[in-house]
């Protein structure tokens, strides 16, 4: 599917037969989290695809938001808050965030929300 009015073809893996079992708050932040992650391939990478995985799991949600990259040569974009936001709209359900290039010059977002929270 193309996300509409840009080049960028996604590819997508959506665990849609446990998503009602989610909390809203939870579906929320992880819908955050793949708009971050595709924002940032559109004006980051040279990518023309992306790939989205939305998994559950008993204990977590899962979502990872990849570009095979490489990054874009002449990338001037001064960095926002984005990242940021997202790491910390996760935090705040006990989740964690983690990002970073792999060795072909692609980039990864990946987040993983706990469904319960410790008591």
């Amino acid at each position: 599917r193309s996300l509409t009015g840009s080049r960028l073809d996604i590819r997508s893996s959506i665990d849609v037969d446990h998503l009602e079992d989610v909390p809203p708050s939870l579906l929320l932040a992880a819908h955050r989290v793949v708009q971050e992650g595709l924002t940032n391939v559109l004006r980051h990478s040279t990518a023309h695809r992306a790939e989205v995985a939305v998994t559950v799991d008993p204990t977590v949600l899962g979502v990872v938001v990849h570009d095979p990259g490489p990054a874009r040569a002449d990338d001037t974009t001064v960095g926002g808050f984005g990242l940021a936001g997202v790491r910390e709209r996760v935090a705040l359900l006990g989740g964690e965030v983690r990002h970073g290039t792999d060795d072909a010059g692609g980039f990864t977002l990946r987040a993983t929300i706990p469904l319960v929270r410790p008591t």
